[in-house]
């Protein structure tokens, strides 16, 4: 008895051990992508950033010749 319970045992390990690898395999590649487009979003904020400053620089730029003139 104890050695079909120990067999039993090493299949259920082995079973199962079976399993989460799959399982594991199958989770790993979903997980890249999304940090992906977090980086992208990231890259994108700072594109508009860099955009702004150039824009207010522009609006203060139109004061001062009226301003001087």
């Amino acid at each position: 008895l104890s050695l079909t319970h120990s067999t039993w045992q090493i299949h259920f390990t082995y079973f199962s051990f079976s399993q989460p690898p799959t399982s594991s395999f199958n989770r790993p590649p979903p997980p890249p992508p999304p940090p992906q487009p977090t980086l992208s979003a990231s890259t994108t904020a700072p594109s508009p950033i860099t955009s702004q400053p150039p824009q207010p620089s522009q609006p203060f730029s139109n004061p001062k010749p009226p301003s001087t003139a």
